[in-house]
């Protein structure tokens, strides 16, 4: 049998190994060739008759792990761009796309494709055309993206024979592309712009249940936003935020509505076309629904959150404790417990009640699961599920006030570790959504506070039913199982959940702070494991002291390198061309050059946590850096020229000039980077 000590080496090692790949992706410098997609022109006839129409494909292969743009490329991106050149007499309409996906990045969300995609264009020819050929020429140009992106520049051409005859051709991919296209429906939607909520109203279509919103014009809603699906009077009633855009001049939109399974439906939407009673407004579609029917779902969807991953970890540790009690015949003890697992949900969802009535007096735009919205939280959780795995497993028993962090957190048999299980159930189940719960939790924003809070408090009662009735009803208590040595097992066993749970938090941590956060979260672990390690084998009191000082501040560290950036306000930089670098270089000043576009992701996500960042602002002007940016957006031969000097074909690229020295930085940056950078 691996004894404890080899079973923590190992797990260590897998850990540090996992998570070795991503840091090294962060640190690495790409240099990829321009080649991402491969594009081919064809037709769906190889002969075709004057006075007809017929069809053009591109079917696009994208490499794995790269993609390319919708029409409405969302946040940023851009969608392919083709020049035809053609007969006269021969009219090439606008694209058929695919129905798109959301490609969230960082912070941003786009909508575009990953895999092949197939795009279709009608083609008219004149009842008098007189040409034995149709000869087609498109000049492309797409821009294909990962972490960084290249605008792929190809040509391509057709010879289509011109007889007396229609031979049709590929019919097969035509109708794969026809199937990946949304569908044409002649119901008229609507929508309402009502301050900051953009309601769309959509008759309902057999089979269909909407999931996703795109809009072909940019900047109608906010990408990121998760849509809030209601029902009444056969409308499906799509609530999300809107964009600062001004849509009063449009007299209709055009959206495709797509479910989860990426099928989709092309609608035209009317601006408050559809007038229903019921249906004016987001807050007045909500208001109409009882209390008591919001608090049902609220209760319901607080049930059906047991089920949801994010909270079976804690979940596992509870059904622990009952077992034990239940195993001593301990009624009492077990009723208390969840009692005081119950006060510790309702109060956790009581205070996350207040917090958002208190936010959205202020005028903030706040949602369910906010707290996980920030990299300092993630962070301590991940640590906290660290710690609980390494417990359950058995290599350390931690004595604290009172008792010892199993009877605590992992065994909660106490009154207080039973509160504090339901408070970190609260925690983690906040990432996780349940059926009736968005419902419940949408219209609870709309009204009063106390109305709001008594939702909260259904939804943490919700989550706490089961082992409430398990604790006061005998007959559910007997159903569980027996008690024997395969709870030492089980024991050990949970602790798994939490280091998957651990895994997935620095997942996220990562994806919203970057490679600080990611370095935080595995230093801190490691600091942990010495901890654990060390205080079995220390006798002083001192050198407990000490360790646990040492501890306290590895664990400060996130509050300091992840605070958020209260001044994001860009500082000023100069545009590019090489005359500028040159003049600039020969000032004798620090020269710091900055290519991007607008459509490139990974330097929008790097403008705004690392460039924009207070500490990167202040070394600038306490280093008196002259800030140079090539704007990429368009082609610009210049900066292609400059990004080709470093062995480029893309952007992002970034580059520091200093007493006749020059670095290329990563191309993905944190404020530690560019400050070691600058400061040499």
């Amino acid at each position: 049998m691996i004894s404890r000590m080899k079973m923590f080496v190992l797990f260590i090692a897998l850990l540090f190994n996992v998570t070795a790949l991503p840091i090294h992706a962060i640190a690495q410098d790409k240099n990829l060739e321009p080649d991402h997609t491969k594009i081919v022109l064809l037709a769906d006839h190889t002969q075709v008759t004057s006075g007809t129409t017929f069809n053009l494909l591109f079917k696009i292969d994208i490499d794995d792990h790269w993609h390319i743009y919708w029409t409405n490329p969302g946040d940023s991106g851009e969608a392919m761009r083709v020049n035809y050149k053609t007969n006269d007499g021969v009219i090439i309409g606008e694209p058929m796309w695919p129905t798109p996906k959301k490609l969230p990045f960082g912070p941003l969300v786009n909508f575009g494709y990953e895999v092949q995609t197939l795009i279709t264009m009608p083609v008219t020819i004149d009842e008098n055309f007189k040409d034995q050929n149709i000869n087609i020429k498109a000049d492309i140009e797409i821009l294909v993206c990962e972490e960084i992106c290249i605008p792929e520049f190809k040509t391509l051409e057709l010879s289509i024979p011109v007889s007396d005859a229609n031979i049709k051709a590929h019919q097969d991919l035509f109708a794969k592309a026809q199937s990946h296209m949304p569908r044409a429906t002649d119901v008229i939607a609507s929508y309402l712009k009502n301050g900051d909520a953009f309601v769309f109203v959509l008759p309902k279509i057999k089979g269909f249940t909407p999931a996703h919103l795109f809009p072909e014009e940019w900047g109608i809603i906010d990408n990121t936003d998760n849509v809030l699906l209601t029902e009444t009077d056969g409308f499906h009633v799509l609530t999300l935020n809107a964009e600062t855009r001004d849509i009063s001049k449009f007299d209709s939109l055009d959206f495709i509505v797509s479910d989860k399974n990426q099928k989709g439906h092309s609608v035209i939407a009317k601006p408050d076309f559809i007038v229903l009673d019921t249906i004016k407004t987001a807050s007045a579609l909500q208001a109409s629904a009882s209390w008591s029917i919001l608090l049902l779902f609220a209760l319901i969807g607080g049930l059906i959150l047991n089920l949801m991953p994010c909270v079976f970890p804690i979940l596992s540790l509870k059904a622990l404790s009952l077992l034990k009690m239940n195993a001593k015949k301990d009624r009492k003890h077990a009723k208390q417990s969840a009692l005081f697992y119950t006060g510790g949900i309702v109060a956790s969802f009581s205070i996350l009640a207040f917090i958002l009535i208190a936010l959205k007096a202020s005028g903030a735009e706040v949602g369910w699961g906010f707290q996980l919205q920030s990299p300092i939280v993630i962070t301590f959780l991940a640590w906290l599920m660290l710690v609980i795995g390494f417990n359950l497993l058995g290599f350390f028993e931690l004595k604290t006030l009172g008792g010892s962090l199993a009877s605590k957190m992992g065994n909660g048999n106490s009154a207080l570790g039973s509160f504090a299980t339901g408070i970190l159930a609260v925690l983690l189940a906040t990432p996780c959504t349940a059926p009736f719960m968005a419902t419940a939790i949408g219209a609870s924003l709309t009204q009063g506070a106390f109305m709001t809070w008594l939702i909260f408090a259904f939804l943490g009662l919700g989550l706490a039913l089961p082992f409430l009735l398990i604790s006061f009803i005998p007959t559910l208590a007997n159903a569980l199982p027996k008690p024997g040595a395969w709870m030492v097992t089980f024991k050990q066993f949970l602790a798994f959940p939490m280091f998957a749970t651990f895994i997935w938090l620095v997942w996220v941590g990562a994806a919203q702070g970057g490679g600080m956060t990611l370095l935080n979260i595995m230093i801190g672990a490691l600091v942990i494991a010495f901890v654990m390690w060390a205080l079995p084998r220390l006798s002083s009191k001192f050198g407990k002291m000490l360790l646990w000082i040492i501890l306290a501040l590895t664990l400060a560290v996130p509050l300091l390198t992840n605070a958020d950036d209260q001044n994001s306000d860009k500082f000023e930089s100069i545009g590019y061309s090489q005359n500028v670098l040159d003049d600039a270089i020969a000032s004798g000043q620090p020269v710091f050059v900055n290519m991007t576009a607008k459509w490139c992701v990974t330097c929008l996500v790097n403008e705004k946590v690392a460039l924009s960042h207070p500490q990167t602002k202040a070394i600038f002007a306490d280093e008196d850096v002259i800030y140079i940016k090539g704007d990429w957006t368009n082609r610009n031969d210049e900066i292609t020229k400059y990004l080709a000097r470093y062995g480029r074909a893309g952007v992002p690229l970034y580059v520091f000039y200093k007493d006749g020295n020059e670095t290329v930085l990563p191309q993905i940056l944190t404020p530690e980077i560019v400050k070691n950078t600058l400061i040499k």
